[in-house]
């Protein structure tokens, strides 16, 4: 019975732990854009602790563990597409919202093409090997130290963010699940029977302990008391001028902030890789929240790239003295936006009037006070502006670069389709209408061949394509007539008035800016579709009053409406909510089939032996007294005594007796396996009947 409670004791910790340690990740950054099926990983993770449990408290446990390690790595063979797909898909996006929230931190990207890829899979072949680990610490019942130090990286994973932390259940299983396993410690190492007994009697009010510390939080009319800050702050301020060091609030040291912030953000923003391009997918992760005082679609402006090379955008990264985009003469509207989680820029509509921070970089505001909340106040009218004669030279210098070979292949392009016969004023929007003619709009693009200019190859020879490959190619077009442009990445969204709107990565677009010498950079949009430009404010039937609330104080006040100016046509909406992955689902119901194809094998495995066992004794009966002593041996050796000296006799008269033996000496042998499985399910308890009976076919 003690080793029944000791595969029930690991196999309960192990799974439990491992199980919490990966759902606290998975929940953390599910907002993020994660996608993990939690359901399969916690039945890949009972099923092979479980079996692994009870391999590790076998006699002879290693042909047991080989076989397992075997079946592990041909099904990491089998599927090592999706693994990789959801670990470089999982390290890219931890690593993008660490550095969002940790300016500073790189962005890992392992596989390009693979943001948003289910990493379930990845999550599950994690399991394994962990599950195994912690097993192994709990069968040789080493320090209580050491699950906890293995389970800590997958908790801090999920609490070093500043905004968003684990699943509250998640959350309470793990820390639930350490106590319980420090506070049994001690008695499960004196036996299994006590460990068993006592994780049984504790189990449930640790869990409730565990979850009422998670939900004690002050109430929202709490006022909290001024002595404790008094003390405090007196106390820092005596550690100061004895020490010379400068505290914060909190007691610690304050670090100096750079005199300039450095200019840090993820992928998206400081490259995008052309060749990289593959099927979009998108997993709907929120982005951001915001409140808008008017209907209609809006562009949230986030980066533009500079400089095109090597089939890539690539940041510039240039300081300018003045601001182009701010050229707002009056402040129509404000629009409210809060964020999951600490952005590396700052978001804006066009055009700008004022915004929370002074602009750091030509191409972006840089989000150097971390914030998540903001206003933006902005007409979506633009203004006539006198740029100085230095950003005109800036922008003629800078934004109408091109490799020589690309600029000549396009110029030829555009001469061939009369584009250039036109006037400056002119040709921007026919150099949009003439790329959205080239070719169709589809998340599943053409595929690029290797060696060919990304611009050349999409107007001339692809078939689909997406706002990424519209953009580019009108972009360079532009440049290579002599018209300063830039790529530029953001979100377009449908604005409702008055309320909250969320913002996901379905709505992640990109777009063009070309420079005009009266206004400014001014928003394009070449990507095939229905509607209006986002940027302006587009005023669909209102479904209430046209007022304006403060979403902080809502107290309506009348607000003028401006004029809308006529834009062009705003892209199709990238949205991917009917989009079905079916690679992704196939690869889950081929998870689903394989453990299905386990448990029908464990079932099934008692006829199978038992037709191989027919086929062993036929013959006469001393052969049939040969293949029952094997079974009667086998049975012994698991009881760890000899087997019964009359079965022994029978056995050797068999194998060396020329005369047959009788029907009663058969049974005398049949009866000595009927009384050891009998004494093996006494000893043992109801595992050992199921390996007996099921797995042995021995009764």
């Amino acid at each position: 019975m003690s080793t029944r409670r000791s595969i029930l004791l690991s196999w309960f910790y192990a799974s439990l732990l491992t199980g919490s340690a990966l759902s606290c990740v998975a929940t953390t950054y599910a907002p993020h854009g994660l996608t993990v099926s939690l359901g399969i990983v916690w039945i890949v993770c009972i099923a092979a602790t479980g079996l692994m449990s009870w391999l590790c408290h076998r006699k002879h446990p290693a042909i047991g563990l080989v076989f397992t390690a075997m079946g592990y790595a041909l099904a990491l063979w089998l599927w090592h597409d999706a693994v990789a797909e959801g670990f470089s898909a999982s390290l890219q996006t931890i690593t993008t919202t660490l550095s969002s929230a940790y300016p500073g931190l790189p962005v890992i990207v392992l596989l390009h093409g693979t943001a948003g890829a289910d990493a379930t899979l990845c999550f599950a072949a994690l399991s394994v090997p962990m599950a195994a680990l912690l097993l192994w610490m709990l069968t040789r019942q080493l320090s209580v130290g050491l699950p906890i130090l293995v389970c800590a990286p997958w908790l801090l994973l999920g609490m070093i963010m500043v905004d968003v932390s684990p699943s509250l259940w998640a959350l309470a299983l793990l820390l639930g699940g350490l106590l319980l396993l420090a506070m049994t410690a001690d008695a499960r190492s004196v036996d299994a029977r006590s460990g068993m007994r006592l994780t049984a009697v504790l189990a449930i009010p640790v869990a409730l302990l565990t979850v009422g510390l998670m939900l004690l939080q002050p109430p929202e009319d709490y006022s909290r008391a001024q002595w404790p800050d008094i003390i405090r702050k007196g106390i820092n301020d005596k550690i100061s001028e004895l020490s010379g060091l400068e505290l914060d609030e909190f007691g610690l040291i304050k670090i100096p902030k750079p005199v300039a912030p450095r200019v840090e953000w993820s992928a998206s923003y400081e490259h995008v890789d052309l060749t990289a391009l593959g099927k979009r997918s998108n997993v709907g992760g929120l982005a951001m929240e915001l409140w808008a005082q008017t209907n209609g679609y809006i562009y949230l402006r986030g980066a533009s790239l500079a400089e095109y090379s090597d089939n890539a955008w690539h940041s510039a990264s240039l300081s300018s003295a003045i601001d182009p985009l701010e050229i707002a003469q009056t402040a129509a509207y404000t629009l409210y936006i809060r964020t999951p989680s600490v952005q590396p820029v700052l978001y804006t509509p066009y055009y700008p009037k004022e915004m929370p921070r002074t602009r750091l970089n030509d191409e972006f505001y840089y989000n150097s006070e971390q914030l998540v909340e903001y206003s933006v106040t902005y007409d979506p009218t633009p203004g006539i502006t006198q740029q100085p004669n230095a950003y005109l030279a800036l922008a003629y210098n800078v934004y109408c670069q091109l490799p020589e070979d690309t600029a000549e292949a396009l110029y030829a392009i555009a001469e061939t389709a009369g584009l250039t016969a036109l006037d400056a004023e002119a040709l921007p929007e026919a150099v949009a209408q003439f790329v959205q003619n080239c070719a169709q709009y589809d998340l599943n693009p053409s595929e690029f061949p290797e060696g060919a200019d990304f611009a050349v190859w999409f107007l001339t020879e692809a078939e689909r394509g997406y706002c990424v490959h519209f953009a580019t190619a009108t972009a360079t077009m532009l440049r290579a007539l002599g018209i300063p442009a830039r790529y530029v990445t953001g979100f377009v969204t449908d604005a409702r008035m008055n309320r909250w709107v969320e913002v996901t990565d379905h709505d992640a677009h990109a777009w063009v800016e070309y420079w005009d010498n009266s206004i400014g950079w001014v928003p394009l949009e070449s990507t095939p579709g229905d509607g209006r430009v986002a940027g302006a404010v587009v005023e669909l039937p209102e479904e209430e009053p046209a007022v304006e609330i403060d979403p902080i104080d809502p107290q309506p006040n009348e607000v003028p409406k401006p004029d809308t100016p006529d834009l062009p046509a705003l892209p199709e909406t990238e949205d991917h909510s009917e989009v079905i992955e079916p690679a992704q689902e196939q690869t889950k119901f081929q998870l689903c089939w394989v453990l299905l194809g386990l448990f029908a094998a464990l079932f099934c495995s008692r006829w199978l032996r038992l037709l191989w066992r027919r086929l062993q004794v036929r013959g006469d009966a001393n052969q049939r007294a040969l293949a029952l002593w094997k079974q009667i041996a086998r049975l012994a050796s698991h009881l760890n005594i000899n087997p019964p000296p009359e079965a022994q006799a029978l056995a050797e008269k068999a194998r060396f007796s020329r005369h047959q033996l009788s029907p009663d000496e058969l049974s005398v042998l049949h009866g000595s396996i009927k009384a050891l499985t009998e004494c093996l399910q006494q000893q043992e308890g109801f595992f050992t009947w199921l390996k007996v009976r099921w797995w042995w076919a021995a009764c």
